[in-house]
């Protein structure tokens, strides 16, 4: 059974939250002035020392809690101290709970409304380095598991805050502990503790053991002058205990990591001490001369040198950590079947490759989550503006889309999107994609792109810009392999949930199909009594291409009794299908009829029709349907299998009636005033071999 905890040490007037346990071999300076544990007796309500799982229902705090797991020994014991994935493998966490060569990282997500319905996965991580010489940060490279699934793939990551902290910003914190209850005690509990920045000034030391005194390779001198004895920094108000050492704080409205891992704070009570995640990228560094602070052997086996790593983290001063980016851009994505490549996130921009000739300006907006591209001067050809290569991408067919605002541009077809790959017969590269039409202020639009990818050499996926002059802004890239399942299970499938009533981020909790006996997460559409016809939870992203043709099918359940729903499609503001979702208490599947997208732009909602509680959504397929051959002005009689009027004058209506209707390959469309007053269609069990021309009809097929 896994513990936490955690000994109490008095040093030179500070706190200590430093982790005790067998396996260690750093050099940093435990003490034993005084041990004791201390679990918290009982939860702190409000957030200020609460089970995370009764904040799931706020979709930020659970999104960052899923991404913020514990650590301890190799192989089990006792709990050390908490941690934070900053990206798909790297682990953050604090260097004076052990520098220990070797761990398990511990991710816990509750099924039910309850501590005991905890479901864990384990991964072992491996030290690249810590900072304790100057600082409190040490930083694990965690594989991915038997599936071939990296941690902060599937749990998500917390990216840095690089603005810098001020007093009154609002905070919080996800950590492990136990639960002293009465007994039977809770083991292994995840906490959510909330509240503010109290100073940036704060006064507190690392150690003051001149034992652990050591030179600082980059200025020459001790660092008891230099670092150790330097101010801590940042002190806030949130609520502390053992098992938080190591835990990084987040803002409160970016969600990004502002203070770095908790260094010392108050036993049981409010007060925590650490350096703000900005100082650490400013001048935090590594003693490359002691090998417990710096794996090399490690770090040359993942294909570095371990010698760049040795001094400051960030040499180049672009507030990422060296390492990571070297190792991400080495290795490149996770393989997996859906990118969701959003700009919100510094270390994923890090990864596309900018075009930097003159006259060209790529850059990001991580707040407003968006890529600008500008031409200022007209070239002889269209050139590459981004350009990605570091998917991982296997063969086969993709859609591809974006959201695009032209401010200006002397072209309406500005940018083009698709794949480039290197043919591996000719040595040349090939590409396949389009334009896509965005006149100058007509302000954002969704645009979507199918592309076959036949070989994975030089593949990549690029947006090119026009030869003119023009200004475009950039949003939401997704890349999506043609039959991917929305079934939630990594970070990038939960990320584009939106709440349509308020724009904010949609619930996604870990309660999917298969939560019994692992983490699995579903959506959470939950009445909204503010706004009872509206839709709480949508995705714009599915990357439907207008004139495509699918089905939806999906699990659902109800969570609360008397939740039914409805889902439905919307293109461009005109509703495409409509499914009512009867929950029942065990999961069931439904699946939508056929419908055609008639744009790129395409909006799948799910909504409460009955009742004021909550139903799950899991394991959405996206079925491509067979497509239509259109003939706009041509009749083709004939084949008949029945006929009827349409309520609304509309060829596509007729299209999907046939596509519904089994042995209807064909149809007819009749405009209205010419077999009644209503439009007329007509559904065929064959395609009639001789058709006329007419300007009031309209004939469509199925392809085989």
């Amino acid at each position: 059974m896994r513990r936490l905890r955690g000994i109490l040490l008095s040093c030179g007037g500070a706190l200590w939250l430093a982790a005790c346990g067998s396996g260690g071999t750093s050099q940093e300076p435990v003490g034993e002035l005084e041990a004791r544990t201390l679990p918290i007796v009982a939860e702190q309500p409000g957030g200020i020392a609460e089970a995370v799982w009764r904040w799931y229902d706020d979709p930020d705090i659970a999104k960052s809690s899923y991404a913020s797991p514990v650590w301890f020994d190799l192989g089990g014991g006792s709990i050390h101290c908490s941690a934070g994935m900053i990206g798909p493998n790297l682990m953050l966490t604090a260097a004076h709970c052990g520098g220990l060569p070797e761990l398990t990282l511990s991710f816990l997500t509750y099924a039910e409304d309850s501590n005991t319905a905890k479901r864990f996965e384990d991964f072992n991580c491996k030290l690249l380095y810590n900072t304790w010489h100057s600082s409190d940060l040490s930083l694990y490279f965690c594989p991915p598991n038997a599936s071939g699934v990296n941690p902060g793939d599937k749990y998500g990551y917390l990216d840095f805050e690089r603005s810098a902290p001020s007093v009154g910003q609002p905070v919080y914190s996800i950590w492990g502990n136990p639960l002293q209850t009465p007994a039977p005690a809770l083991y292994d509990v995840r906490f959510l503790s909330k509240g503010t920045i109290t100073s940036t000034t704060s006064t507190g030391t690392f150690t003051t053991d001149p034992a652990f005194v050591q030179v600082n390779p980059s200025t020459g001198l001790p660092d008891y002058t230099t670092s150790h004895e330097r101010p801590i920094g940042i002190s806030t108000s949130l609520w502390s205990n053992y098992g938080a050492s190591g835990s990084v704080q987040l803002s409160a409205t970016s969600h990004k990591i502002v203070v770095g891992p908790l260094s010392t704070a108050t036993p049981d009570g409010h007060g925590r001490n650490a350096l703000s995640i900005a100082q650490y990228l400013l001048d935090g560094t590594v003693d490359g001369r002691d090998p417990i602070r710096l794996n090399s052997a490690y770090i040359a086996s993942l294909g570095l040198t371990p010698s760049n790593y040795a001094g400051l983290m960030d040499k180049d001063g672009d507030k990422l950590i060296d390492i990571q980016e070297d190792l991400e851009r080495l290795r490149g994505e996770g393989a997996r079947d859906w990118y969701a490549l959003d700009f919100d996130s510094e270390r994923r921009n890090a990864l596309w490759t900018l075009n930097t000739a003159p006259f060209v300006s790529v850059t990001f907006n991580t707040t407003d989550r968006t890529a600008q591209l500008i031409r200022t001067q007209a070239a002889v050809s269209e050139q590459p503006m981004l350009s990605h290569s570091r998917l991982n991408l296997v063969p086969g067919k993709y859609r591809l889309s974006l959201q695009l605002d032209t401010v200006t541009s002397d072209s309406s077809l500005p940018v083009w999107l698709g794949m480039s790959w290197t043919n591996p017969v000719t040595g040349l590269g090939e590409i396949q994609g389009r334009w896509l039409w965005s006149p100058p202020g007509a302000g954002w639009g969704m645009h979507a792109v199918e592309v076959t990818l036949p070989t994975t050499q030089g593949a990549q996926v690029m947006v090119m810009g026009a030869s003119s002059r023009f200004n475009v802004r950039l949003a939401a890239i997704n890349v999506v392999k043609s039959g991917a399942a929305m079934n939630l299970d990594t970070a990038d499938l939960r990320f584009h949930w939106r709440n349509d009533v308020t724009g904010g981020r949609g619930r996604v909790v870990p309660r999917g199909v298969n939560s019994a006996t692992r983490t699995d997460w579903a959506l959470r559409v939950k009445f909204d009594a503010t706004n009872p016809t509206g839709w709480p939870i949508r995705n714009r992203q599915f990357a439907l291409v207008g004139a495509g043709r699918y089905r939806l099918c999906f699990d659902h359940k109800q969570e609360t009794p008397a939740a039914s729903g409805v889902m439905r499609v919307v293109s461009s503001g005109e509703e495409r299908v409509r499914q009512n979702i009867a929950a029942g208490s065990a999961w069931s599947r439904t699946c939508t009829p056929s419908f055609r997208a008639k744009t790129d732009d395409n909006n799948v909602q799910f909504g409460v029709t009955s009742g004021a509680g909550s139903y799950l959504v899991d394991n959405i397929a996206i079925v491509e349907e067979p497509r239509f051959i259109s003939e706009p002005g041509v009749d083709r009689p004939g084949q008949d299998i029945r006929s009827f009027d349409l309520v609304v004058a509309d060829p596509v209506l007729c299209e999907d009636a046939c596509a519904n209707e089994s042995g209807c390959v064909a149809y007819t469309y009749v405009e209205p005033g010419h077999q009644g007053v209503n439009a007329r269609c007509w559904l065929k069990s064959a395609v009639p071999a001789n058709s006329y021309s007419t300007s009031w009809c309209h004939t469509g097929y199925r392809l085989p």
